[in-house]
C-alpha cells in the first residue's frame, strides 16, 4: 500500500487530461528518474512511464537532459531505438514521458546467463546496433552511453535478440542548444567512454563507435 500510493503521487490523476494508467509496478530506478510498468486502461496496453525524480525538477540541466532524452528517441524514427509515445508535466512539476513497455533483459544480464555468448549471436546482436546508431548519426545525434545496461534484448515476432537501445540522456543533438553541461562536467560511464569524452571534450559519433568496440570486445 505505501508503494502503490508512493507512485500514485507522481502519475496523472483521472480527471486530467491525460491518458488514464493503472500502476502495476517499480520497474527500476536511476539518479534521474524512476520507470514504472503501467496498463493503458483505455486501451488495455502494456507501456512504461519515466518520471523525472522531483528533486531534480528544480535543476535546469538535469530537466533539459531529460527532456532531450524523449525528444531525441522519438526522433531517430528506428525500430532498434526505444520507442516514445508521449511526454509533458505533471501538476506538482514532475517530468515524464511514455514508452514501450519492453519484456526481456538487458545485454549485461544476457552476457552474465550466456558466460561465453557464440559468435553468431555476438554478430547479430552487434549488427542491429550497428543500425541503431547509424539511424541516430544520420539523424544528427550521439548517444554517449552505450553501454551493456543500455541495450534491451527482447522477442519480436519469430526474433530473439531483437535489440532496442535505452537511455538518450545525456545524448547530444547537433542541430540543439550547444551544451547541456556545466564547464569541467563529463558525463557518461568511464569503462565505455572514448579518452576525449573523458577528457571533456567536444565529441562526434566516434564516440559511439568507440563504446560499441568496447562493448563487443
Amino acid at each position: 500500500q505505501h508503494l502503490e500510493s508512493m507512485l500514485l503521487r507522481h502519475l496523472p490523476a483521472p480527471h486530467q487530461d491525460l491518458p488514464v494508467h493503472r500502476v502495476d509496478a517499480l520497474m527500476g530506478q536511476g539518479g534521474m528518474g524512476l520507470v514504472y510498468r503501467v496498463t493503458h486502461t483505455r486501451l488495455n496496453k502494456p507501456l512504461a512511464i519515466k518520471v523525472l525524480r522531483r528533486e531534480n525538477t528544480r535543476d535546469p540541466e538535469v530537466l533539459a537532459r531529460f527532456r532531450r532524452e524523449a525528444e531525441s528517441a522519438s526522433g531517430i524514427g528506428n525500430e532498434h531505438i526505444v520507442d516514445i509515445h508521449d511526454f509533458g508535466e505533471l501538476d506538482d512539476g514532475s517530468t515524464y514521458f511514455v514508452m514501450e513497455c519492453l519484456e526481456g533483459l538487458d545485454l549485461i544480464d544476457a552476457i552474465d546467463v550466456a558466460q561465453r555468448m557464440p559468435e553468431s549471436r555476438a554478430i547479430h546482436i552487434g549488427t542491429q546496433l550497428c543500425r541503431a546508431l547509424g539511424a541516430a548519426h544520420d539523424a544528427g545525434i550521439v548517444h554517449r552511453d552505450l553501454k551493456p545496461e543500455n541495450v534491451f534484448l527482447i522477442r519480436r515476432n519469430d526474433t530473439e535478440d531483437f535489440v532496442k537501445v535505452l537511455d538518450f540522456g545525456i545524448a547530444k543533438v547537433a542541430n540543439g542548444p550547444k551544451r547541456l553541461t556545466r564547464d569541467g562536467e563529463v558525463l557518461g560511464t568511464p569503462h565505455y567512454m572514448s579518452p576525449e569524452q573523458c577528457e571533456g571534450d567536444g565529441v562526434d559519433h566516434r564516440t559511439d563507435i568507440y563504446a560499441l568496440g568496447v562493448l563487443l570486445y
